[in-house]
């Protein structure tokens, strides 16, 4: 039998690091099993799926999304989300977390308390705004810490 470590010097799980490498292979191999635990966070509370949206690994974080086990709410340390760090990134995957009926919109970051919508205004990321508004769901009168 074949001894695999639990996670990495920095917590990371096998899955984690396969969804921070795009190895998609070896994440549908992974959830395949039944035995890893989706939600499992490094030293600093980032997620296979958090990892996956800041990576734009598309089809990782759909393959975690079908598992109907992710919470899509999950923050890092900073109290970063999926969704803060894909509109970040701004990618245009986000439509995947957007179609998830538990995903808070609003969620802000814990260190300048900057929604999805105020990250991917201000980094001027037209589709994702649109997308994000396109949820009916946004309070676009959100200020983060700076106003």
């Amino acid at each position: 039998m074949l001894d695999v470590p639990r996670h990495n010097s920095f917590g990371g799980t096998p899955l984690y690091c396969a969804a921070t490498r795009g190895h998609t292979p070896i994440v549908r191999l992974s959830l395949r099993t039944g035995y890893v635990d989706v939600n499992a966070a490094e030293i600093r509370g980032r997620t296979p799926l958090w990892i996956a949206a800041f990576w734009g690994r598309e089809v990782i974080a759909k393959l975690l999304l079908y598992t109907d086990k992710v919470n899509v709410n999950a923050r890092g340390v900073d109290g970063t989300t999926a969704l803060i760090v894909a509109a970040q990134e701004g990618y245009e995957g986000i439509r995947l977390l957007l179609g998830t009926c538990h995903i808070d919109v609003n969620a802000a970051d814990d260190v300048f308390i900057r929604t999805p919508l105020l990250i991917a205004a201000q980094n001027g990321y037209d589709t994702v705004i649109k997308l994000l508004l396109d949820t009916g769901k946004v309070d676009v009168d959100a200020k983060g810490k700076y106003g």
